[in-house]
């Protein structure tokens, strides 16, 4: 009787919290979505959702389905400290529950803080606009990279929960030089430590500098360049560490009414320091990189878009990861209240090293729908396809993720 419950929990959970927030939806009527705590005015947001998943490890051989329950809670707010300095608060706060692979739960690791985390000052000096910001993220999911356990000197894969923090601290300024010409500069420094000792190698922090130029030719053409450089320091020698310099041009053109481009082209070059334990004898890496994006509004309820990019990354057991990306997506809002999308993208990623240098294809496939039932109440759902070839044993696999999610405006 015992078993029967758990292996039924999931849905009379699901059924019995979808009930419960259509109640809330119906006795919360119009009234004011924020919250107002003394000068600081608050929305508060709460989520439900329920994920199957057939590949949680994303396994060649060996494929572990499960069901994912995950509750959250979303809040954001304002403060204004003068007319016009402002300060923006924003948390995002998950539970997730694996009924299949307990060991797995939140309650097991810890609550996520999901990217949407973060705290914002803004303010003015002169013709200067300035933002100070702390974006923090506690994750835990599957990492899309190889992984090399140091205590045991073996490959991981089929990795489900990749415990990391995500921390990026920085001030971004804006000088309004004259009505046709603005300039922006940034300074940040960005640290990924993961928390299990299996994934130490993957410790690392980086400093991120920028200049950028932008020039209005017209009211529908914004032309730009952009300098970026970065230091990047690994905890441990298994990683080299690096330094990149990033120079690029792009433009933002409304050709017509109904088609937008968005152009950027860079030259991207990194330098490793000597050779490291991962015995990448790379030095140099360099080449294009940016993206290009074209979208058409074929009428008010239908629209489409094609995305290329190409950047060149650090490696996770290798100096350098080139990754071109190609995607293709259709939003459709024709139905009564609801908004439809359609997508496919394509990654394409080489390595450079020693230690089998990884060659790989991916591709996947999402499609998903969006329905208000209340004007508080919001219903989405979604399908993903993941399908991955690549030369290294064990990287071979496909998944399936089938999502459903009810989000509440308090």
């Amino acid at each position: 009787m015992q078993i029967l419950f758990f292996r039924q929990a999931p849905k009379v959970y699901l059924i019995s919290l979808v009930y419960f927030m259509l109640h809330l939806s119906l006795e919360a009527g119009q009234g004011e979505d924020n919250i107002r705590l003394g000068d600081l005015d608050l929305n508060l947001k709460g989520s439900l959702g329920q994920i199957y998943d057939s590949n949680i490890g994303s396994s060649q051989s060996d494929a572990t389905s499960d069901w994912i329950t995950q509750v959250g809670l979303q809040l954001g707010g304002s403060m204004e400290l003068t007319e016009i300095n402002e300060i923006r608060l924003s948390i995002g706060l998950e539970y997730r529950k694996y009924w299949e692979n307990p060991e797995y739960d939140s309650s097991r690791n810890f609550l996520v803080l999901t990217p949407e985390t973060g705290l914002e000052l803004f303010f003015q000096a002169g013709n200067f606009d300035f933002r100070l910001y702390d974006d923090f993220s506690l994750l835990s999911d599957p990492g899309d990279q190889r992984f090399f356990d140091p205590n045991s000197g073996n490959q991981l894969n089929n990795i489900v929960l990749y415990d990391r923090i995500h921390n990026r601290l920085g001030l971004e300024a804006i000088w309004a030089i004259h009505p046709l010409w603005s300039a922006n500069a940034g300074l940040s420094r960005r640290d990924i430590r993961p928390l299990d000792s299996q994934f130490r190698n993957l410790e690392r922090h980086s400093y991120i500098a920028s200049l950028g130029l932008t020039h209005s030719l017209a009211a529908n053409l914004d032309i730009y360049g952009q300098l970026t450089g970065s230091i990047d320091r690994w905890r441990t020698d298994f990683q080299p560490d690096s330094s990149s310099l990033t120079t690029g041009l792009g433009a933002s053109w409304k050709m017509t009414d109904f088609l937008t481009s968005k152009v950027f082209l860079a030259w991207t070059q990194r330098s490793f320091d000597s050779t490291a334990g991962n015995q990448d004898p790379t030095r140099q890496a360099n080449g294009l990189t940016g993206n290009i994006e074209l979208t058409h509004a074929v009428n008010p309820n239908l629209q489409h878009s094609l995305l290329y990019s190409r950047s060149i990354d650090l490696g996770s057991v290798s100096n350098e990861l080139v990754v071109q990306r190609a995607q293709y997506r259709i939003d459709f809002s024709g139905f009564e209240r609801s908004d439809l999308f359609l997508g496919v993208s394509w990654d394409e990623g080489a390595e450079s090293g020693i230690i089998t240098p990884e060659r790989y294809d991916s591709w996947v496939f999402r499609t998903g729908l969006g329905y208000p039932l209340s004007p508080r109440l919001a219903f989405t759902s979604s399908f993903e396809h993941y399908l991955r070839e690549s030369n290294v044993t064990g990287r071979n696999f496909s998944r399936n993720r089938v999502s459903v999610k009810l989000t509440y405006s308090f």
